[in-house]
């Protein structure tokens, strides 16, 4: 991330607890708990060493970093606390904050998906400006804005690491309904390698090209979604079959040939 320019100035000074306002948004609240306990427990036996970075309010204080610490602070009833109040921009004072949330939370892809659309919706910012704060290109929040339209099933499998980012972002380039959710299927159940993930994507978007040959000039298409089973091609037969799954195995590429050539070899026979 970025370092917000600033010349701001910051005093140092002790605080009471209770004027201190906790941040007004936070990413995710059960992260705060973990720990928790031992960091009260440490605070009642030495007291808050490093100072928390707050920023003054009309009324009070609002803690910028150091949220934790805050709680801590207030669970073991400590009746002060050190600060350092800095005066910094407002843009500065919430990239600071989209680093507390976005750094030291360490938020997976779909959680971090949900907090950017959080944070879009109630500050109401721009999608370029989100990007400038946490230091990032335009592209990558829209890739992570764009995760929440993704199958729920699948979303579930990325957030719980089963299925890597990369690979469901591929699945999405799938552009028929029909065979993103047949690969997605596949991937969900057995897994899926990124490589393999994107010859996919590039079998059933040729595959979709190719109907479209089929529809003469000027037909319209019927974009209601069909009630038939996707019919992906076989790789070693070459002929669309009804698969109500498919089943992925790792094959040496030797042998993925070997297998070929003796098909084709049979075939010919035939």
């Amino acid at each position: 991330m970025k370092k917000a320019k600033s010349n701001a100035k910051s005093s140092y000074k002790e605080v009471v607890t209770d004027a201190i306002d906790e941040p007004s948004f936070v990413a995710r609240i059960e992260s705060l708990e973990e720990g928790m306990d031992e960091l009260v427990a440490s605070v009642k036996e030495v007291g808050i060493l490093q100072p928390l970075v707050v920023v003054k309010k009309e009324k009070g204080y609002e803690v910028v970093a150091g949220h934790r610490r805050l709680i801590a602070a207030k669970r073991a009833r400590l009746a002060v606390v050190p600060v350092i109040v800095s005066e910094l921009s407002d843009d500065a004072v919430e990239q600071v904050k989209l680093h507390e949330n976005l750094k030291r939370v360490n938020l997976g892809a779909v959680e971090e998906a949900v907090f950017l659309v959080r944070l879009i919706d109630q500050k109401k910012w721009s999608q370029s400006k989100v990007a400038k704060l946490i230091g990032k290109s335009d592209g990558y929040v829209s890739q992570r804005l764009a995760m929440l339209d993704w199958d729920e099933d699948l979303l579930r499998s990325v957030q719980k690491g089963d299925t890597a980012f990369s690979v469901g972002r591929a699945l999405n380039e799938i552009k028929n309904k029909e065979s993103r959710a047949f690969y997605t299927d596949a991937v969900l159940r057995d897994g899926a390698s990124l490589a393999v993930t994107k010859r996919w994507v590039l079998i059933a978007n040729a595959e979709e090209e190719e109907k479209k040959k089929e529809i003469p000039d000027g037909g319209v298409v019927d974009e209601t979604p069909s009630p038939a089973p996707y019919r992906p091609t076989c790789w070693l037969c070459g002929t669309p079959h009804e698969m109500k799954e498919m089943i992925t195995i790792q094959l040496d590429k030797e042998c993925a040939k070997a297998m070929k050539e003796a098909q084709e070899a049979v075939a010919e026979t035939r």
